[in-house]
């Protein structure tokens, strides 16, 4: 009986552990940060599995991931989808966002704008979209 009840409890702290490995947190938070609806704050440790996150005029945070790191500068606005195979794609609509993806042998994480995409298997790059213009 004892044995049996050791192996749920580390169950789950197992499944909570992968859990939060699979969440983004947002760090460095400075002016109007908005994720999922609800404004964020400096300090508070926020974290979210998907979802839409934008900042305003003087805005930045610093999203990470395990190895994955997001920048995103002032009046940016992303929206991060997961996926069951452990790939990211992200839809970005506006802004400039830095980008540090882990190496993995499959292409994982793709960044799309209207006009511009980048799908790597890892490296940093840089992403910049405004009303005329979209560069990586």
């Amino acid at each position: 009986m004892l044995v049996r009840i050791a192996t749920v409890i580390m169950s789950l702290f197992a499944f909570g552990y992968a859990h939060a490995a699979d969440l983004w947190e947002a760090k460095d938070i400075v002016g109007n940060v908005v994720i999922n609806g609800d404004s964020v704050q400096s300090g508070e440790g926020t974290q979210f599995g998907s979802g839409l996150v934008h900042t305003g005029k003087n805005s930045s945070v610093v999203l990470v991931r395990g190895q994955q790191r997001i920048i995103l500068g002032a009046n940016a606005r992303i929206t991060i989808q997961g996926s069951s195979d452990g790939s990211t794609n992200i839809e970005q609509a506006s802004g400039r966002a830095s980008y540090s993806v882990n190496r993995r042998k499959e292409p994982h994480f793709a960044v799309r704008t209207s006009q511009v995409a980048a799908v790597v298997k890892g490296t940093q790059f840089v992403v910049s979209v405004d009303q005329s213009t979209h560069h990586v």
